[in-house]
């Protein structure tokens, strides 16, 4: 896939990124398309139709349909089954994304999170690690 903005081949091998839900619209089904593009394994874990409408890559979809309880448990599967080095989620108070963040905390995987725009409403942002609350901005004296 040709870009504007080329993702790093060598920053992007032997890294698996495992997609939870993201904003409406293609912008995680782009995004997976150049890590692809740039040699990273992608997945994409979806809670409901509407996160399958935008994710064109139908053999790296995964359709959770088990209950709320059972997600960490199916989590910490997909995490071994997949060899998954990072996460990547849109907004980390939901509890599925809450639920990831800690497992992926635990195994010291990166963990890329995407929230609406601080200071320009429709535009997305970009935090390692946590936004919002959890924003190491936060935490910066």
């Amino acid at each position: 896939m040709q870009t504007r903005f080329p993702v790093a081949a060598a920053a992007t091998k032997a890294r698996s990124f495992l997609f939870l839900q993201g904003p409406h619209g293609p912008f995680f089904d782009r995004l997976g398309q150049m890590l692809r593009a740039a040699g990273a394994e992608v997945w994409r874990v979806g809670f409901n139709r509407g996160d399958s409408a935008f994710w064109r890559h139908r053999a790296s979809y995964i359709a959770y349909t088990g209950m709320p309880g059972d997600w960490s448990a199916r989590l910490e599967g997909l995490l071994d089954e997949k060899h998954v080095t990072d996460i990547v989620l849109y907004g980390d108070t939901r509890p599925i994304h809450a639920a990831a963040i800690t497992a992926a905390r635990a195994r010291g995987l990166s963990v890329h999170v995407f929230e609406e725009g601080y200071l320009r409403p429709y535009w997305v942002t970009y935090e390692r690690g946590g936004a919002n609350g959890h924003s190491r901005l936060m935490h910066t004296p």
